[in-house]
């Protein structure tokens, strides 16, 4: 049984100007059209939403954000053997770092400052060991693995390991490894936004649960239940 932490994004948008509540007929005619897409991100379920008067111009924004999550996914999935942080996990070095990895990098070792390593990416070590245990083949104990074999994925475990520089990013220990499971997906949710704010939607709702939700909208409003209800005239197919 393979065991994987399960997350689900969903974003919705809707264009500036359009509005979003159906009154009468007339009204409900004004209604941009909603387009939806499905994919994953980071391995996990991804739903975009858009109400747009435009239904090419919404295909062509959530293809932008479709683009978007696949190179980041380049960079931050676990599961995809020519990601970055997978060929730095393999390796112990990677040279030339995108800006998206040293980016969250730098904010994931001012956490750990913050915390005094209560959040560190270099987890991974710990986490294999526990999901082998618990998830293997084999039938696990209730008490967990033995002792000194927790103290040894321990020793991979230390923020302080990590050697950034614009040239390349190196593990200090042979058997350390990263994962961003705590960061990345946050950061794909903004990218998301940031697309979509460009595009000139102003009413955006994200929605990673069961962690976080995050809501724009740049003009007043009582709130967002009306976008949530997708008040918006299904796409024709």
């Amino acid at each position: 049984m393979r065991f994987t932490r399960r997350r689900v994004l969903t974003i919705l948008g809707a264009f500036a100007g359009a509005p979003l509540l159906g009154g009468d007929g007339r009204r409900q005619e004004l209604l941009p059209v909603l387009y939806e897409w499905n994919g994953t991100a980071l391995g996990s379920p991804a739903r975009l939403m858009l109400c747009h008067p435009n239904p090419a111009a919404a295909e062509r924004i959530v293809a932008r954000c479709a683009a978007e999550i696949e190179r980041l996914e380049r960079i931050f999935a676990l599961y995809r053997e020519d990601s970055e942080v997978a060929r730095l996990n393999r390796e112990g070095r990677i040279e030339a770092p995108s800006h998206d990895l040293l980016l969250v990098l730098s904010e994931c070792q001012r956490l750990s400052a913050l915390t005094s390593g209560a959040f560190d990416v270099t987890v991974q070590p710990l986490w294999n060991l526990y999901a082998s245990h618990f998830f293997g083949r084999r039938p696990p104990t209730p008490d967990g693995p033995p002792a000194d074999v927790v103290a040894t994925a321990l020793a991979l475990v230390n923020w302080c390991g990590i050697d950034i520089s614009a040239r390349q990013v190196m593990l200090a220990r042979p058997g350390m490894s990263l994962t961003f499971n705590g960061i990345a997906q946050g950061y794909v949710t903004d990218r998301m936004i940031g697309i979509l704010r460009e595009a000139t939607f102003d009413r955006i709702l994200a929605d990673l649960r069961p962690w976080a939700q995050r809501a724009l909208r740049d003009r007043p409003t009582s709130g967002w239940p009306p976008l949530a209800r997708r008040p918006c005239r299904p796409a024709a197919t």
